[in-house]
């Protein structure tokens, strides 16, 4: 879809990194299981169409990588799951739903095949403390003296 690419190609000039995954979902199927990411996105309905919940309660404010329920191991709680729904919506072609970094959300195809394109838009690569850590990081790691094993330095024996 050059229009897709397009879209991406128009948020880098905005934003750090955009880029896009097409989820194609069989009849009565859920691609994947409830989960939050770590990134905005724009969910693009193609063809068929989506039923989307999305839960009210937020496990881990903002994630980063590492931390997004639903994925590698690392469980959605339950008191989400059982908790308040904040969205629950069916989506059609041609219609545009905005998810942003950290809510737990779960698709379902229904009756027919489903598909979707999401737009992620990596927010968690431009937050304040990704660009404070990254910025300390270079300055710490500039510093020869500071390179060295702890065990070969001065300060951790006495002379």
């Amino acid at each position: 879809y050059p229009s897709i690419a397009k879209v991406c190609q128009d948020l880098q000039l905005s934003l750090p990194h955009a880029f896009a995954n097409v989820y194609m979902t069989p009849q009565n199927q859920q691609a994947v299981p409830a989960h939050a990411d770590d990134r905005d996105v724009l969910i693009v309905q193609i063809y068929g169409s989506k039923e989307w919940k999305v839960y009210e309660n937020i496990p881990i404010p903002y994630p980063y990588s590492h931390e997004q329920v639903g994925k590698d191991g690392l469980n959605v709680p339950e008191s989400v799951l059982q908790g308040p729904v904040l969205l629950q919506t069916t989506l059609q072609p041609g219609q545009v739903l905005y998810m942003p970094r950290g809510y737990v959300h779960e698709a379902r195809a229904p009756a027919e095949s489903s598909c979707h394109v999401t737009i992620a838009m990596a927010t968690h690569d431009w937050t304040l403390a990704g660009l404070l850590n990254a910025a300390s990081r270079e300055v710490w790691m500039s510093q020869i003296d500071l390179r060295r094993a702890l065990s070969s330095t001065r300060i951790w024996t006495q002379q």
